[in-house]
């Protein structure tokens, strides 16, 4: 049996972003053409827009609320969305808050252009509580004017969008002239920095250092008034004001912890943050200076998670396990720290122990869902069938509308050889998103298991029409045609694999 790791990777857990942060390349027209319907980019004719997700209301509130407070959005305020695609993230705000009004604006008509936006506000629209009371108006802008409306809004939004401008100064100067008195311009992204250079997965643009950024906005009149997180972080929001007495007192508080925040930097170097009592000492003289540091840097978790994720995809378990021990010793009390904890235990297959620290997140808060829907996963993978689905049962009491806790189950139930009930919450979930073709497939498979060859083939039919260009899906599903004594469909789908396999490459 395959190792079971919740459904969301641990990316995604910790910084959101797996699904949020992926660029679409805007170099070749072919590139305008994806019939995967589960990418964040998809022309297949089962999404309702293009560019963006489908989420109901309890994901918008679990994922994007943190977001909405990050930009300060309120209700009354004109809001500008700058790259924004389809607008699907301004769909994501509208469910969250009220009259407010958004102005969606890109460059590419690919992404977006009314019929999306509509598309986009009539899906959003249903999963709010009330009525809509929000406002969209389209934008389309070139490389070098945005075409806002002068003096009108309160804040500029620009999320993962800022390193795809190919004249940030023009920007820049355009923008200074749309905000209101007080206004202000809000940069969420992924920055290069000291330690790192980070290259945006789709586009392959090398993002900024936040320094050069903080350049940019300076010659424009702009000060940074605000960082959620020290600049070395490779998550960032930074807030641009044209107050000039306001940038110049947060300089002067993000030098009073300077000192501070270069020995948690530290944690970016693999010979220190893979030593124990280097980490150790980092984290107690750290501590003595917590409540200075959160005046200036409000999520010092977040940066210490990204880090840690950062260690994982380079495959230094130990340097990510050490990072995260810095978080517990800072906030014995935050939940999120030992839940992150469990997930980079999982991910180095040290399930005790990640069961362990899933356990203290669930004793410190038993009201996230998502922490049991993670001891439910280390469960599985020690083969303690029966209490996974205790937590799985626990998740969907609670909440009925994430389809990840529904498969969970239904793989726990497959692991330990159940498939009826398996097949039963596969598709729940799939119901939930009908989108996610490998649930479909999971489900396939535990039909094939049950002999129930005529639906297994209908879900290999179904995945196919969701991702035709998976070549895998071609060759099972000419297995199970040549088992079913179909061989010339066993061919042709045999014929389909290769000749998709061969434009991989």
């Amino acid at each position: 049996m395959r190792d079971h790791i919740n459904k969301w990777p641990f990316s995604l857990l910790v910084l959101f972003l797996a699904l949020v942060f992926g660029c679409t390349t805007k170099k070749s027209p072919k590139n305008y053409i994806n019939n995967d319907a589960s990418a964040i980019y998809s022309t297949n004719k089962v999404r309702p827009f293009k560019y963006g997700f489908t989420f109901n209301r309890t994901v918008c509130e679990k994922y994007f609320r943190e977001r909405v407070n990050d930009f300060g959005i309120q209700n009354g305020d004109v809001i500008a969305d700058v790259g924004a695609a389809s607008g699907w993230l301004d769909g994501i705000y509208s469910v969250l808050v009220d009259s407010v009004t958004f102005y969606v604006q890109d460059i590419d008509t690919h992404y977006l252009d009314q019929t999306q936006l509509n598309n986009v506000v009539e899906f959003y629209s249903k999963q709010r509580l009330t009525p809509q009371t929000n406002q969209f108006h389209m934008v389309l802008g070139t490389e070098e004017s945005t075409r806002l409306p002068e003096g009108t809004f309160d804040k500029i939004i620009i999320y993962n969008t800022l390193h795809e401008i190919e004249n940030p100064d023009a920007i820049v100067a355009d923008l200074s002239t749309k905000l209101k008195q007080g206004g202000k311009i809000l940069i969420f992204d992924e920055f290069s920095s000291f330690y790192k250079k980070i290259i945006h997965p789709g586009c392959m643009i090398v993002g900024s250092e936040v320094k050069d950024v903080v350049s940019t906005f300076n010659e424009q009149g702009f000060y940074l008034t605000r960082m959620k997180e020290p600049e070395n972080s490779v998550l960032n929001c930074l807030t641009f004001e044209k107050d000039q007495e306001a940038g110049e007192e947060y300089t002067q508080q993000r030098n009073k912890v300077s000192e501070y925040i270069a020995q948690l930097d530290l944690l970016n170097q693999k010979k220190i943050s893979a030593d124990s009592n280097l980490v150790l000492g980092i984290a107690n003289q750290l501590k003595e200076h917590l409540e200075e540091i959160h005046m200036v840097y409000p999520t010092l978790m977040n940066y210490l998670g990204e880090l840690a994720d950062e260690w994982l995809e380079e495959g230094a378990k130990k340097n990510a396990i050490h990072t995260l021990k810095v978080a517990l010793i800072l906030y014995p009390e935050n939940p999120k720290g030992f839940y992150l904890m469990g997930e980079a235990l999982s991910e180095s297959k040290r399930y005790e122990e990640a069961l362990n620290h899933y356990s203290k997140a669930i004793q410190l808060d038993g009201t996230n869902m998502d922490y049991f829907d993670a001891r439910g996963s280390a469960l599985v993978n020690l083969k303690r069938y029966d209490e996974a689905i205790e937590d799985y049962y626990t998740a969907i009491s609670s909440d009925s509308t994430d389809p990840d806790y529904y498969y969970n189950l239904g793989y726990a139930f497959d692991a330990m050889g159940d498939y009826g009930p398996a097949v039963d919450y596969y598709s729940i979930a799939i119901r939930l998103d009908p989108t996610d073709h490998s649930n479909i497939m999971d489900r396939a498979y535990a039909y094939l298991t049950l002999e129930r060859i005529d639906e297994a083939l209908a879900d290999f039919d179904k995945a196919i029409e969701l991702d035709p260009e998976n070549w895998i899906y071609y060759i099972n599903r000419a297995a199970v045609k040549k088992k079913n004594g179909d061989l010339d469909g066993a061919k042709l789908d045999r014929q389909l694999a290769n000749k998709l396999k061969s434009k991989k490459k």
